[in-house]
């Protein structure tokens, strides 16, 4: 009946943020169909986990509070899709599977997991932006302008995730190898900078803290998304059989 209504009443951009789409409890007896479809609930939990990154960004750069609520209610979503992803694969790995069925889900597992620690630092960047607030931390604009640069390689990297999720083309992979080189390179020089400008006198020293902590959590950020393409390059091609 769930399913049935999902066909004929559409969900709103609302609803589609508090109810899972995609898994029901009577594919179990098709567990190619049953992985099919969890992919596409890892790939839309990935979405939820991006927006909560670029929104605990723009919060930080000095948006309205409405966002850290939104990141926190997409938190609390995104933990609930893990719970139940996971569930669901546990009990599909239950279910009698050919052997490269049952090496998927444990990937997937892992995949979920790394997804859901976005979240996390997505949660830790609000709370870094509120002590900005709270003090009234100044930032230089190249400060800001390497946030942002980072910002923006996260998203190419969720682009190209879900390019692999949705296509089952690897060939993204390669690029994502090369721009987290690229974003590592940046983590490291955005640091060593403003090491610089903090012994020139230039940098607010709580600033810095702010600032370093916040290059580590978009440094984990980075780490996951690698985590969840070595993972999924390894799914999709069984898919795409």
């Amino acid at each position: 009946m769930a399913a049935f209504c999902r066909k004929v009443i559409p969900l709103t951009a609302e609803d589609r943020e508090t109810v899972l789409d995609y898994l029901e409890p009577h594919l179990l007896r098709n567990p190619s169909l049953a992985l099919d479809l969890a992919v596409k609930e890892v790939s839309y939990m990935l979405r939820r986990s991006q927006k909560c990154v670029n929104d605990s960004c723009d919060y930080f750069y000095g948006g309205a509070d409405a966002l850290a609520t939104k990141v926190a209610e997409r938190e609390d979503i995104i933990d609930r899709l893990q719970s139940e992803i996971t569930s669901y694969l546990v009990q599909l790995s239950e279910q009698d599977l050919d052997p490269q069925e049952s090496r998927m889900i444990p990937l997937l597992i892992h995949i979920v997991n790394d997804i859901e620690r976005i979240g996390d630092h997505s949660e830790n960047v609000i709370e870094l932006a509120q002590i900005r607030r709270q003090d009234n931390l100044p930032f230089s604009e190249i400060a800001l302008d390497d946030i942002r640069a980072l910002q923006e390689k996260i998203n190419q990297q969720c682009h190209a995730l879900y390019e692999i999720f949705d296509t089952f083309n690897i060939a993204p992979k390669a690029a994502m190898h090369d721009r987290e080189e690229e974003f590592d390179e940046q983590i490291e020089r955005a640091s060593e900078e403003h090491v610089k400008r903090l012994e020139q006198g230039a940098c607010d020293v709580r600033s810095g803290v702010v600032f370093l902590d916040f290059l580590s959590n978009l440094e984990r950020v980075g780490d996951h998304l690698m985590n969840v393409g070595e993972r999924a390059v390894k799914i999709v091609p069984f898919l795409a059989k």
